[in-house]
C-alpha cells in the first residue's frame, strides 16, 4: 500500500484527528488567552464603574452640602426677619401708645378750651 491509498482509506479518521487537534489547540492555547483578556476587560469595566460611582457620590455629596448650607442660611434669614418683625411690632405698639396719649391730651385740652 502506498501512502495515498492509506490516506484515502483512513481519511475519516484523519479528519476526526484534525478536529481533535484543532479543539485541543483551542482549549490549550486560545481559551486561556481569551479568559485572560475577558478578565482584564471585566476588571477595567469594574474599575470604570467604581470611578464613575465615586464621582457620582461626590457630586451628590456636594449637592447635599450645598442644600444643607442653603437651608441653614435660610433658617438664619427667617430668624432675622422674625426678630425684625418683633422689633417693628414693639416699636409700633410703643409709638401707638405715645400717639394715643398725645391725642388724648390734645382732646382734653381742646375740650377744656371749648368749655371755657
Amino acid at each position: 500500500m502506498d501512502f495515498l491509498s492509506l490516506l484515502q482509506s483512513n481519511s475519516g479518521s484523519l479528519i476526526q484527528i484534525g478536529y481533535v487537534a484543532i479543539l485541543m489547540f483551542a482549549a490549550v492555547v486560545l481559551l486561556p488567552k481569551l479568559l485572560k483578556e475577558h478578565a482584564a476587560e471585566r476588571q477595567m469595566f469594574l474599575q470604570t464603574i467604581k470611578e464613575r460611582d465615586e464621582k457620582f457620590f461626590e457630586v451628590i455629596q456636594s449637592y447635599r452640602d450645598a442644600l444643607v448650607d442653603f437651608q441653614q442660611k435660610e433658617d438664619e434669614s427667617h430668624r432675622e426677619l422674625a426678630a425684625m418683625i418683633t422689633d417693628c411690632r414693639v416699636k409700633v405698639s410703643a409709638e401707638h401708645k405715645e400717639l394715643m396719649r398725645a391725642l388724648k391730651a390734645i382732646a382734653r385740652k381742646t375740650d377744656a378750651e371749648f368749655i371755657e
